[in-house]
């Protein structure tokens, strides 16, 4: 009787490690896996890496200044500076219609709100149909905000260059800052650098007004100053309510900036992960970052990875493990879209339909969809 129960326990605990083994395996999410349990020869569990299928959305003119951004019911809009560096034409593609042009250009923009001439400088949506655009004038002394009715096809001045420098603190016109737009949650931020100084202010919503409000004009890490003047430093939108995303391509580091002006380190890639555009979440918060080959561009970078520059460019995810990227072998191309020739801007998440990202191609001109699998 006793042989019996212990030739059965040693039976269950043998079948007990098969299990604990054959779960472990599958737990697993690095490159595919196949597991085949020792109980069922001929069954397999296959894990698959991520995957990437791109598509050509529109073919626009190549290597000009062009804005991307999806508005919050999923309409996709884009711009591009016209060959005289001034005018403009926004396009609308609402889900399921086709493109079309949905405004004036600047010069008409101007002309109706009897601004100086000049052109855009920097797009957000906020909401529905509406979108926030800094407009500045040709002499690039004095910038206005401007709301852009899609639905409507109107504009309508926000702020003058007086109330944006009232609000900012750059009340100095011999100290023209850059300006960018970014939206952090339900909220937009402007965003004000020049050479050493930068200030954030949000389009706060009082009633019918959008009203301008000082955030702060010091970032901060670790209780100490980080300068982040310079044209490397990106910013990216994020549905979280009073956070934006900051790149520091030079040193592959991701951030979180609050609306105190505190930095959070978010994530960091290698130098051997290549040279890395801005970061975006996507709808399941994890980090999408494109990245294409390795340049000497930073006096700092040493060492080379031929493994993962042979598979570049490509997007890195980026999740509490390490992160995983989808290279050229894990990308699929529609048409004659040649993945190869991928130089990524800019990455914008679309709010409806769950790991779908647009960007403009800047060596191609085409705009491409990119959905994750």
């Amino acid at each position: 009787m006793m042989t019996r129960r212990r030739n059965f326990n040693r039976v269950a605990a043998n079948r007990f490690a098969m299990i604990v083994v054959a779960l472990a395996l599958v737990g697993c999410d690095d490159a595919e896996t196949s597991v085949t349990p020792a109980s069922t020869p001929t069954a397999s569990v296959v894990i698959k890496p991520p995957r990437a299928e791109l598509s050509t959305l529109a073919r626009l003119r190549a290597d000009v200044e062009t804005h991307v951004w999806f508005t919050d019911d999923g309409t996709l809009v884009w711009m591009q500076i016209g060959i005289d560096g001034l005018s403009f034409q926004l396009f609308a593609n609402p889900p399921g219609s086709i493109a079309g042009v949905v405004s004036p250009d600047a010069r008409g923009v101007a002309r109706v709100l009897k601004l100086d001439q000049g052109g855009f400088a920097a797009f957000a949506p906020m909401g529905k149909s509406l979108i926030v655009a800094v407009f500045v004038s040709a002499d690039s002394k004095a910038m206005s905000l401007i709301e852009i009715d899609l639905a409507e096809g109107s504009t309508s001045l926000i702020a003058d260059d007086k109330a944006i420098r009232a609000a900012s603190g750059f009340e100095d016109n011999m100290n023209q800052p850059a300006p960018s737009l970014v939206r952090a949650g339900g909220q937009v931020w402007l965003w004000l650098t020049s050479a050493d100084r930068q200030v954030m202010v949000r389009l706060s919503d009082q009633s019918t007004d959008l009203r301008l409000t000082k955030l702060f004009d010091t970032v901060q890490l670790d209780s100490a100053s980080f300068d982040v003047a310079g044209p490397r430093v990106r910013l990216s939108p994020t549905a979280r309510e009073g956070v934006v995303l900051l790149t520091e391509p030079s040193t592959r580091a991701i951030y979180q900036l609050d609306a105190a002006g505190r930095l959070t380190r978010a994530a960091a890639l290698t130098p051997e992960s290549g040279t890395i555009r801005p970061a975006i979440y996507d709808s399941a918060g994890r980090l999408l970052v494109f990245a294409t080959k390795r340049k000497p561009e930073f006096a700092f970078d040493v060492g080379s990875s031929p493994e993962i520059d042979d598979k570049l460019p490509g997007f890195w995810i980026i999740t509490t493990h390490a992160p995983v990227l989808i290279g050229q072998d894990q990308m699929d191309a529609t048409g004659d879209l040649n993945k190869a020739q991928l130089r990524l801007d800019r990455l914008v998440a679309d709010p409806v339909t769950s790991g779908r990202f647009v960007a403009y191609n800047m060596v191609t001109g085409e705009l491409v969809a990119i959905q994750i699998k």
